[in-house]
C-alpha cells in the first residue's frame, strides 16, 4: 500500500468523496488523512490514492448530480398549490 502525502489525490471508499490531502495525522489508532472537499479526517485504511484526473471527474460528476437534482425538485415545488398548506399549532 502506497503511503499517502500531502498533495496526494484520495477517494475515501466508504462514500466515493474525493479530494486533496492537506493533512496527514499519526495517532496510535494509525494514520488519519484530512481532505479539503470536506476537511474532514478518515482512516487511512478506507483511502486509496487516486490520479488528479480521476478526482476532476468525480467533482463534475458530483456536481452534474446535483444540478439534476436541483431540476427534480424545482419541477416538484411547481406542481404544489400554496394555498393548501396549513400551519401548525
Amino acid at each position: 500500500m502506497t503511503e499517502l502525502q500531502v498533495g496526494d489525490h484520495a477517494r475515501y471508499v466508504r462514500t466515493g468523496t474525493v479530494g486533496k490531502v492537506v493533512d496527514v495525522k499519526e495517532r496510535e489508532d494509525g494514520r488519519w488523512i484530512q481532505l479539503d472537499s470536506t476537511g474532514l479526517y478518515y482512516h487511512e485504511d478506507y483511502v486509496e490514492k487516486v490520479e488528479k484526473k480521476e478526482s476532476k471527474e468525480k467533482e463534475e460528476a458530483d456536481i452534474e448530480e446535483v444540478v439534476e437534482r436541483i431540476k427534480e425538485l424545482k419541477e416538484a415545488f411547481e406542481h404544489v398549490d400554496e394555498r393548501v398548506c396549513e400551519g401548525g399549532g
